[in-house]
C-alpha cells in the first residue's frame, strides 16, 4: 500500500492524478503527459483571450473575448505595455485535500512578460484558469496557442478541506467572469505621454512657422519695401513722397548749375595757379573721395531722400571750399593736369546725377 505524500506532490504523484492509473481521480483534464515536471506541471496557452486595444469602447462598451479557433496564425500578439487576460488549455477538478499554486515560466518573464499576483486555487475548486499578463518591454511579445506558459504547483494538505471553494468563477468560461474593461497604467501612461510629446511637436512646428513670419516681416519684408518701395501706405503718403522726389529733383539740377558755376571759375583761374601747391592736392583728393562717397548714397538701390540732401550740401560745401582753395594756385602749368583731372570728375558727376533723373522720373509722373 503506498504511502500518501503530503506538502508539494513530486513528479510520480502528479503523474498519478492525471486519471492514467485508475482507480485515481483526473485532477487535470486534458493535461499531456509529457508536461509533468519534478514537482509540477507545465499548462498551456488556451485559445480565448482578452486585449483591451482591440475593445471598441468608443461605439461598444460591451467586453469582447477574442478566440484564436477563428485565426489561422495562432499566436496571440502582446503590443509593448499593454496587459491581457489569457485562457488556459487545461482545467482542473481538486478534490478537498489539494491547492493549486501559479507562477509563470522563467523564459517568459524573461521576455518582459509579468502575471499579477495571484492567490492559490482553492481545495475543490472545479472549472477553468486564467491568468492577467503584463508586457513590460518595448517589444511585441508573442504567445503561442499550445505552448507552456504556467507552472502548476499541487500541494497536498493533510485534512480534507471541510469548506471547499465556493466561489462565482466555478466552470465559467473568460467571456462571462470579466465583468469590466480592464487597461494596463502603463499604456495608459504612454498614450498620455505620446499625446503630450505630440502636442509639444505641434507647438514647436507652429513655433517654427511663427518664427519664419516674424522673419519675414522683421526682415525680408523690410528689404522688399525698400527696394520696390512701399505698397499700402495710403495716399497721402504718396502725394509726400512724390513732393520730396521734386525736391530732390530740384536740389539735384542745383547741383549741376553750382559744378557750372565752378567750371567757369575754374577757367578764370588758370593763370594763379602755382607749381608744387601741395595744398591743392589735398583738395582734389578730398573732393575725388567726397565724389565716391556721394555716388555710392545715390545708389538707386539704397536712396534716401534725407541722406541725399545732406550730401548735396556736403557737395556744395566742399565746392566753396575748392573755391576758396584753388585762389592762392598761382601755377599754370600744375593746373592743367589738375583741372583736366577735375573736369573728368565733373563729368562723371553729371552723368550720375542725368542717370538717377531718369530713374526718377516715372516716380514723379505716378
Amino acid at each position: 500500500m503506498n504511502e500518501t505524500v503530503y506538502g508539494v506532490l513530486p513528479h510520480q504523484e502528479i503523474h498519478a492524478l492525471l486519471g492514467n492509473d485508475k482507480p485515481c481521480k483526473n485532477v487535470i483534464l486534458g493535461a499531456d503527459p509529457k508536461h509533468v515536471k519534478s514537482a509540477s506541471y507545465d499548462l498551456r496557452l488556451g485559445t480565448t483571450y482578452y486585449l483591451y486595444k482591440e475593445q471598441n469602447i468608443i461605439s461598444d462598451a460591451s467586453i469582447r473575448i477574442s478566440d484564436m479557433k477563428k485565426k489561422e496564425s495562432g499566436v496571440i500578439i502582446i503590443p509593448p505595455h499593454q496587459a491581457i487576460y489569457v485562457s488556459i488549455e487545461e482545467t482542473l477538478d481538486l478534490p478537498e485535500d489539494l491547492v493549486g499554486h501559479l507562477s509563470l515560466k522563467l523564459d517568459l518573464t524573461l521576455k518582459g512578460l509579468m502575471m499579477s499576483a495571484q492567490s492559490q486555487i482553492d481545495a475543490g475548486y472545479k472549472g477553468n484558469i486564467f491568468a492577467l499578463l503584463f508586457n513590460l518591454s518595448a517589444n511585441d511579445i508573442a504567445l503561442k496557442v499550445g505552448s507552456e506558459i504556467l507552472r502548476l504547483e499541487l500541494v497536498r494538505m493533510q485534512a480534507v478541506s471541510k469548506r471547499p471553494y465556493q466561489g462565482d468563477i466555478k466552470g465559467k468560461p473568460l467571456k462571462n467572469v470579466l465583468t469590466e474593461h480592464v487597461n494596463s497604467s502603463n499604456a495608459q501612461l504612454k498614450a498620455d505621454i505620446d499625446k503630450r510629446v505630440e502636442r509639444v511637436n505641434a507647438k514647436i512646428r507652429n513655433y517654427g512657422i511663427i518664427g519664419l513670419v516674424v522673419a519675414f516681416l522683421g526682415v525680408i519684408a523690410p528689404s522688399v519695401f525698400t527696394y520696390f518701395g512701399p505698397t499700402n501706405i495710403n495716399e497721402n503718403s504718396i502725394i509726400a513722397m512724390k513732393q520730396q522726389l521734386i525736391e530732390l529733383n530740384k536740389s539735384l539740377k542745383d547741383v549741376e548749375l553750382k559744378n557750372e558755376g565752378n567750371k567757369t571759375k575754374l577757367d578764370s583761374l588758370e593763370g594763379k595757379l602755382s607749381f608744387g601747391n601741395m595744398g591743392h592736392s589735398l583738395q582734389v583728393a578730398m573732393m575725388a573721395k567726397m565724389y565716391d562717397e556721394m555716388r555710392t548714397t545715390l545708389s538707386i538701390n539704397s536712396v534716401s531722400l534725407v541722406e541725399v540732401q545732406s550730401e548735396i550740401a556736403k557737395i556744395r560745401k566742399e565746392n566753396e571750399m575748392l573755391i576758396a582753395q584753388s585762389n592762392s594756385l598761382v601755377s599754370k602749368e600744375q593746373y592743367s593736369s589738375k583741372y583736366e583731372d577735375l573736369q573728368r570728375r565733373i563729368q562723371q558727376n553729371r552723368n550720375e546725377i542725368e542717370m538717377f533723373e531718369k530713374l526718377v522720373k516715372p516716380i514723379l509722373l505716378k
